[in-house]
């Protein structure tokens, strides 16, 4: 499959991400928080909205990456 990157997409970072889920489909909020521990607040950065199925995907995917990621660089601390 072909898959497109138009130039206007744009990267952006999130450090913390929000499950949530409903029949059918899986939500990713992905927040990015800033502030201490006294003080913090979060903002959604994107809502991502997958068939269960999808997401199941993703998350095989996901794992396969980390443990390349940990054979390449160690494991995460």
């Amino acid at each position: 499959m072909k898959i497109r990157q138009p130039s206007h997409v744009q990267p952006t970072y999130s450090n913390f991400t929000v499950l949530d889920s409903r029949r059918g489909e899986v939500i990713l909020n992905l927040c990015f928080a800033e502030g201490d521990a006294q003080s913090s607040s979060a903002t959604v950065v994107h809502k991502v909205v997958l068939q269960t199925a999808n997401f199941a995907r993703l998350v095989q995917l996901g794992q396969e990456l980390i443990e390349a990621d940990a054979v390449r660089y160690g494991d995460l601390p």
